[in-house]
């Protein structure tokens, strides 16, 4: 939050000094009726303290918020002598993500039209009766960018929703939201609810696997909410699968080596049921970039999942399931001579056992990379 340079305007002041010379100081005591603080922080607050030596402050009173960020205090009490000033108070609202609030998960968004997402569900008190003007959120997106991911951003509290104001790409990623039309009444430690939402546009082949949540600001990532990964039609691979490496064997003393790598990868079904050959040589894509490597797929298993509806030469996927997969692969090499990159970079699959090759995945394999030898 940005937060504004407030200016003290006293309505009569407190002290007023006169400098006859450079050899004495005269001060002379005028009754303070006003403390005003104008175009102060509208989101919180400022204290009014006293002191009779400019060192040991009394607190006076605690100014809560108001829409403009004017604030007055006329309830002064006068001693001699006596100063006054008016610090910004210590913050006044306390946010936590509500035990309601959505944890990591998969949406499948419409290819036609917009679709909304709870991305978090937040509560908000303030310490002091108080009125609420702004919040601001960070959403953080890996693949599609936020401001071409969302058409807008929703929060609900009670029965009233409330767009937002303004959706401000910050750095790749990254966009400010802020919503800056509220004004929320609070009884002093009574929590309202509150539900993010964004209103996703229809999706489409660029957005699929994007993942995107949220982070109350200023708050920081403590109240960062459950990451949720997009989809729309097909199936995707979510990012984050990783390589195991074998020992190195040596084969044909002293010359030659082998070595085996296993790439670990989940794939989400959309709303249609999904088949893989079980042949990794006809459902896989393997790149590579070596020098006197030879590479060779040996095997895909099922992991994680059920084998129902699966046949002999295909897995199936029933609509909306989550498989974990290994592939594994054997390069072979002249020691000290053969080196290079072995990567996954794509996953045949189809939509009936009979067309298992019809279509590719390749996004969301950028991990699935193997350096040999390791």
């Amino acid at each position: 939050m940005k937060k504004k340079i407030a200016s003290v305007l006293l309505a009569t002041m407190a002290l007023a000094y006169s400098v006859p010379a450079q050899t004495s100081t005269t001060v002379k005591q005028i009754p303070c009726v006003e403390i005003a603080v104008k175009n102060g922080d509208p989101d919180n607050g400022y204290l009014v303290q006293s002191s009779t030596n400019m060192v040991d402050w009394v607190p006076l009173a605690e100014l809560p918020a108001n829409g403009s960020g004017n604030y007055a205090y006329t309830n002064i009490p006068w001693t001699s002598p006596l100063f006054y000033r008016t610090p910004q108070a210590p913050s006044l609202w306390t946010m936590t993500l509500d035990a309601a609030s959505p944890m990591t998960r998969f949406e499948q968004v419409s290819p036609t039209s917009q679709t909304e997402v709870v991305l978090s569900v937040y509560d908000l008190k303030s310490s002091v009766n108080n009125t609420r003007h702004r919040l601001v959120f960070k959403v953080n997106t890996e693949g599609t960018e936020p401001v071409q991911l969302y058409n807008n951003l929703k929060l609900v509290i009670g029965s009233t929703t409330y767009s937002a104001s303004s959706i401000v790409s910050n750095t790749p990623g990254v966009a400010t939201v802020t919503f800056d039309n509220l004004s929320l009444a609070f009884l002093s430690q009574i929590p309202k609810a509150m539900i993010l939402k964004g209103i996703v546009r229809p999706g489409n082949e660029f957005m699929q696997g994007t993942k995107t949540w949220a982070v109350a600001d200023p708050f920081g990532d403590s109240l960062k909410g459950g990451v949720v990964t997009l989809y729309s039609q097909g199936p995707i691979v979510p990012s984050g699968g990783f390589v195991e490496y074998s020992t190195i064997f040596i084969d044909n003393p002293p010359t030659t080596y082998v070595q085996f790598a296993t790439y670990w990868f989940s794939i989400v079904a959309s709303d249609l049921p999904v088949w893989v050959s079980k042949d990794p040589r006809v459902s896989l894509l393997i790149s590579t970039n070596t020098v006197g490597l030879t590479v060779a797929p040996v095997d895909l298993q099922l992991i994680l999942g059920d084998n129902a509806g699966s046949t002999a030469t295909e897995y199936y996927m029933a609509p909306g399931a989550v498989k974990t997969f290994a592939l594994t692969v054997r390069v072979a090499g002249a020691i000290n001579a053969s080196y290079g990159t072995v990567a996954l970079t794509g996953i045949r699959y189809g939509l009936s056992s009979a067309t298992a090759t019809n279509y590719t995945i390749t996004a969301g394999l950028e991990d699935l990379q193997a350096m040999f030898p390791h």
